[in-house]
């Protein structure tokens, strides 16, 4: 489940799929923009998931390599451990156990930000992106997402919260996020309710780059900046000039990995959903979770989203999800 396990020969036994709620390469990698590739395959124990297996496309069984990417910019969910170089998190975790159970390769790019996950899955630059990315409507059916976890949304401030920032009442407060992240989403539908209940809206600066952000909060342009819950553990954990609030009530979203809004990315979804729900089953998403300090249950039954009424389903399949966006 780690970056540079071993490949040599593989003694693999393929086993039957598992239950899915919802429906059902080339070797080298088209080049993405700052940061080198890097292959991963399975540990010679590994088992794979027939049904997973035959749901892929034929080229990718073909070629036994799948394209994957992220922007590496999002710990814990997937970043570059500044003491080794190597790519890492939860995300990246996830997927390469994932590819393991399919008994292929992943060859890794470094999309080097955010903004560009959605593009390298829309365009086939890449097979599977992951970035910390949330499952919503806006997304769909531009991109399509198989479940994986459970996000939710505070705010990073200054040690001692000198701004007095409080997750439950961000009316009048100035805060920051990513335009296209799910934060911004939040601060959104928040102040949006702020104005209805006749109180002063957020007042938002969007800066694209995260750390860029956390400067900004830094030097006191803006008083918080909207972060996950786990990314704000990890970012504070390395740096004791911030701490993170609490969450914003009623937003806990379902994250996911990126697939193209296609019949192609469809079959890949398939593939990545039976092979997630037989780690979901056996307890390593959990166990990747925790290694990753995450700091939610990871859920136990997983969903290929590619329709905004199959993410309905989903979230009636999951009351503590949030249908606020």
């Amino acid at each position: 489940m780690t970056r540079g396990i071993s490949g040599g020969s593989r003694r693999t036994r393929r086993t039957l799929g598992v239950a899915l709620i919802g429906g059902a390469l080339a070797a080298s990698l088209v080049a993405c923009s700052a940061g080198a590739d890097a292959s991963s395959s399975s540990s010679p124990d590994t088992e794979v998931v027939q049904a997973a297996y035959d749901a892929l496309p034929q080229d990718i069984k073909d070629a036994g390599v799948i394209k994957t990417a992220s922007a590496f910019d999002y710990g814990p969910w997937a970043y570059i451990d500044a003491s080794t170089g190597d790519m890492a998190g939860f995300d990246y975790d996830v997927v390469n156990e994932i590819v393991a159970r399919l008994g292929i390769q992943a060859q890794w790019a470094n999309l080097g930000t955010f903004e560009s996950v959605i593009p390298a899955a829309q365009s086939g630059q890449a097979d599977a992106v992951v970035d910390g990315m949330g499952i919503i409507d806006d997304r769909l059916p531009a991109v399509s997402f198989v479940y994986d976890m459970v996000s939710d949304v505070a705010v990073l401030v200054k040690a001692g919260n000198p701004a007095d920032i409080d997750p439950a009442d961000l009316c009048g407060d100035h805060l920051t996020t990513a335009p296209s992240g799910l934060q911004n989403l939040v601060f959104t539908a928040v102040s949006e309710q702020c104005v209805a209940d006749g109180k002063d809206p957020i007042n938002v600066d969007l800066i694209g780059d995260t750390a860029a952000g956390t400067a900004a909060v830094l030097s006191g342009q803006v008083d918080g900046q909207g972060y996950g819950t786990a990314v704000g553990k990890f970012t504070t954990a390395a740096n004791p000039d911030f701490e993170v609030t609490a969450p914003v009530p009623g937003y806990a979203t379902p994250n996911g990995i990126v697939l193209q809004g296609s019949d192609r990315g469809e079959q890949i979804g398939t593939a990545f959903a039976l092979a997630l729900q037989s780690m979901m089953d056996d307890g390593t998403l959990q166990e990747i979770a925790d290694k990753n300090d995450m700091g939610s249950t990871a859920p136990t039954q997983t969903m290929y989203v590619r329709t905004p009424d199959q993410l309905a389903e989903l979230m009636a399949a999951n009351p503590d999800l949030s249908d606020g966006l």
